[in-house]
């Protein structure tokens, strides 16, 4: 009897310990939780000062092309602008990577893969790394199929370190849900998609870990504007900019749009760049920068983000010659970019009589904003999308200079 009481004295120690043992474990578990998240956090409040990064950028190069004399040759407006890029890349500015951020096609002939590759081939002359973001005229001109053979990736969306940064290109093409675009069926909002949602999540979560600033280029811009929400934009823009500001994002960098844009908000600064030569009709004229040629200076540094654009100016062609026209062609101007001038969010840059038209007469009758040919599909686009199209055919027969 003696020995069946120190018997049972002794289970119900050994129950109470294996119920401490079990508490403690569950405890420690929720403590390296939550430890895991301080560190995050501490990690990025002890971010180390980074050297100054360069980049050089273009962006919606729109190029197409037309048969000359029996060869095929990419339209002029883009050709003279990438020749000078590269040349003010490789002899002046001499930037640690190049960026080209999307629509580097048009997606207006039935030669867009042609015309993708001549223009990739020139930038092959540049003397520093270059990396290329999927826009929405790639998915008009082809499938993703497609252009990751173009260009060699694995996936529209990856990642670089570089000097302390981690550049991370972004592929906003795809449909709510996370299904592709393509060319039988376009949409004009940009969309993640889940799998690239938590990609993203996991990289800037690393990024934070290993002492790397990011740095995020998407063609989409996931902002609004004073003429376009961001369920016109970018669905998912809100939500975006939290986890961008969860990671203290130094800056996003985007396209599309056809306009300057410069807003900061928290720990994130986003650039919306102009592109090439295509121009934005709801803007006033002074500020459309049609056939500018458009292309960027990056550098950044601890204290800030400088973005310096290059663009053409050409005389008015009801009011010279055409040597007067082609001289003044060969004279570039500069521009900074600022949050105070370039906020897009005061209407001021915008043309007051485009300011009549509604968001449903904007982007269609449907949010989706989709265009194709499948039944039941509305078949309009957001109205920039539309007038570049009309833009572009009366400008067709131009391009033989």
């Amino acid at each position: 009897m003696k020995y069946s009481k120190l018997f049972l004295s002794g289970l119900v120690i050994l129950a109470i310990a294996g119920v401490f043992v079990f508490w403690s474990g569950i405890k420690k578990s929720v403590n390296k939780t939550k430890s895991e998240e301080e560190i995050i956090q501490e990690k990025l409040a002890q971010r180390t000062p980074k050297q100054p990064l360069k980049i050089g950028f273009l962006t919606d190069v729109h190029a197409y092309g037309k048969e000359v004399a029996g060869q095929w040759q990419i339209n002029w407006r883009s050709r003279e602008a990438i020749e000078r890029f590269i040349q003010k890349m490789n002899n002046e500015f001499k930037p640690d990577l190049v960026i080209e951020n999307g629509d580097l096609v048009d997606g207006k002939d039935k030669n867009s893969k042609e015309d993708w590759l001549i223009i990739d081939k020139m930038l092959q002359t540049l003397k520093t790394p270059y990396y290329h973001v999927i826009g929405n005229h790639e998915m008009r001109s082809f499938d993703k199929a497609t252009w990751l053979q173009l260009t060699g990736y694995d996936k529209p969306y990856y990642y670089r370190d570089i000097k302390g940064y981690r550049i991370i290109v972004l592929d906003g093409n795809h449909f709510p849900g996370g299904k592709d675009t393509g060319p039988e069926k376009e949409y004009y909002p940009g969309v993640l998609g889940n799998e690239q949602w938590q990609w993203l999540e996991s990289v800037l979560k690393d990024a934070a870990l290993n002492d790397k600033d990011p740095i995020v280029f998407i063609h989409q811009p996931p902002i609004s504007t004073d003429a376009k929400p961001n369920w016109a934009l970018f669905p998912e823009g809100e939500k975006l900019h939290q986890l961008f500001n969860k990671y203290k994002v130094r800056a996003v960098f985007s396209g599309h749009i056809e306009r300057l844009c410069d807003i900061k908000d928290g720990a994130t600064e986003y650039f919306v760049l102009q592109g090439m030569w295509k121009a934005n009709a709801g803007l006033k004229k002074e500020y459309r920068f049609k056939d500018a040629g458009n292309f960027y200076y990056i550098t950044i540094t601890p204290d800030k983000v400088e973005v310096k654009g290059e663009y053409r100016i050409f005389h008015d062609k009801n009011q010279s010659s055409k040597k007067q026209r082609q001289e003044r062609v060969k004279k570039w101007e500069t521009l900074v970019l600022n949050p105070q001038e370039y906020n897009c969010q005061d209407g001021q840059r915008l043309d007051p009589k485009k300011r009549g038209l509604s968001i449903k007469e904007e982007t269609g009758d449907s949010r989706a904003v989709v265009s194709g040919n499948s039944k039941g599909t509305n078949n309009k686009t957001a109205v920039n999308e539309r007038e570049e199209r009309e833009n572009n055919d009366q400008e067709k027969n131009k391009e033989t200079k």
